[in-house]
């Protein structure tokens, strides 16, 4: 069966999602924090490289970082599917901010656990 087409009456009374404030709030929030965690992907293998002039390590690192989303996406997917929407984004929402400032408290982490890689490092 096909779709029933709009009129040209009926497009011209939605607005655009450019016009509204709400979206582009959220757009341009998300937009920050992909580049955000691009550069983290990018800054914590050159920080191990750094720290312990061992790419394979550095490697291994980048690769750490995969882990969470291979164990877990799968799942979580499956489960988001099923639950209500709106509700699933604001849980996710609120948790992210509150992650985050959990982070700022502890963001020496990441950089005391490649000091502790490179302690493990053998010399030759």
């Amino acid at each position: 069966m096909p779709l029933p087409r709009r009129s040209l009456e009926q497009s011209q009374h939605r607005p655009s999602l450019w016009r509204n404030r709400d979206y582009l709030l959220s757009w341009s929030g998300q937009t920050v924090s992909a580049v955000g965690t691009e550069v983290s992907n990018l800054a914590l293998p050159l920080l191990f490289l750094a720290l312990t002039g061992a790419p394979a390590q550095a490697g291994f690192a980048a690769a750490l970082r995969c882990v969470p989303y291979l164990i877990l996406g799968l799942p979580a997917d499956a489960l988001v599917d099923r639950w209500n929407r709106k509700r699933t984004f604001m849980v996710a929402r609120i948790g992210g901010r509150v992650l985050i400032r959990r982070r700022r408290h502890g963001r020496d982490q990441q950089t005391r656990a490649a000091r502790r890689m490179s302690a493990l490092r053998t010399e030759p």
